[in-house]
């Protein structure tokens, strides 16, 4: 399995070199457009907006539009060279309870492994967090994105998630009118759930 990122988790003195890798695949189906007449697959084309030309991936660049239709070219070599070795790292901001933080701030998973030579320190540091129940939060640049990220202590490892910050959340829309519960309806619930709780 190919690595998606190394970085070093980083808090005070300590700093842990770790490899990062995707921990969940794409198992959908998808299906290709065609043409009905002989199903041949549709293409989709990049066209130049001024002169009308298809592009190839290499004539392609990135640019930051600072004004209308004026744009600077930034390559991707100089979006690393830009990062300071803080912002490659992940630094961590603070601890908190692992059911602390709501599901909806998860974005995307990786399965973290320490690098040689971080075996120990990245070891102090899961046992100690399941441990205590905790997980840390810290900060990264992930692409050229500043990027939160929760480092989760399993039994057997760690886990990395990118995290939605608090404004990329939508405030929860619906609500709903309470209604009363009887102390017996939430036994017989509890004693349902109980009956049908198994392992995961």
């Amino acid at each position: 399995m190919a690595v998606s990122h190394r970085t070093v988790i980083s808090f005070g003195l300590v700093a842990i070199p770790v490899a990062m890798y995707t921990a969940v695949q794409d198992n959908d189906i998808h299906f290709n457009q065609l043409h009905k007449e002989d199903q041949s697959r549709i293409r989709y084309k990049k066209i130049c907006a001024h002169c009308g030309k298809e592009m190839a991936v290499e004539d392609i660049v990135r640019g930051y539009e600072f004004d209308k239709d004026h744009f600077v070219v930034i390559s991707d070599d100089e979006i690393e060279k830009s990062k300071t070795e803080k912002e490659k790292s992940i630094q961590i901001l603070h601890f908190a309870n692992l059911n602390q933080i709501s599901p909806v701030y998860y974005e995307k998973t990786y399965q973290a492994v320490p690098e040689p030579g971080g075996e120990k320190a990245f070891e102090l540091l899961r046992a100690a967090l399941m441990s205590e129940q905790k997980i840390a939060v810290g900060k990264t640049v992930l692409g050229t994105k500043d990027t939160l990220m929760a480092i989760i202590p399993r039994k057997n490892g760690v886990l990395i998630s990118a995290m939605f910050y608090s404004d990329d959340i939508k405030q929860l829309q619906k609500s709903y009118e309470k209604p009363e519960i009887a102390q017996q309806e939430l036994t017989m619930a509890k004693a349902l759930i109980n009956s049908m709780d198994t392992p995961f």
